[in-house]
């Protein structure tokens, strides 16, 4: 069973020099928005972190999209929640005042729509680790 919820961002500001590139963190399946930030901030301790949600209330967690009962992705709502979240995104880079393209860090789940981020939206972002 799986429903919608409503968007939710764990925010961490700079550390330090603005000017260092913010990371995206997208959690795996089952997941939550914090669930990324610890290898983030040993890999870049002084970065912004913006870590969404995933916008789908699973068992367990929170997932990006939808999947069949079969486990297969549900590719026509992974592409209905592409635009959204990159609105969301760019909102909060823009409301945060951070103007270099964020590196994006995508696990499992967060991986595949990473994925669909960087297929339909490359110019929001610098780099992208799957």
């Amino acid at each position: 069973m799986s429903a919608d919820v409503a968007p939710v961002i764990s925010w961490v500001p700079p550390r330090g020099d603005r000017g260092e590139r913010p990371w995206v963190l997208l959690h795996g399946s089952d997941g939550h928005e914090t669930d990324l930030l610890p290898l983030a901030a040993r890999v870049s301790p002084s970065a912004a972190m913006i870590a969404p949600r995933g916008s789908v209330a699973v068992e367990g967690g929170f997932a990006h999209f939808h999947r069949r009962p079969d486990r297969t992705i549900d590719e026509d709502d992974l592409l209905r929640r592409v635009a959204p979240l990159a609105r969301l995104l760019n909102s909060t880079l823009a409301d945060h005042g951070l103007d270099r393209p964020p590196i994006l860090l995508g696990y499992s789940n967060g991986a595949i729509m990473a994925a669909a981020l960087l297929a339909h939206t490359p110019e929001l972002f610098e780099a992208t680790v799957l």
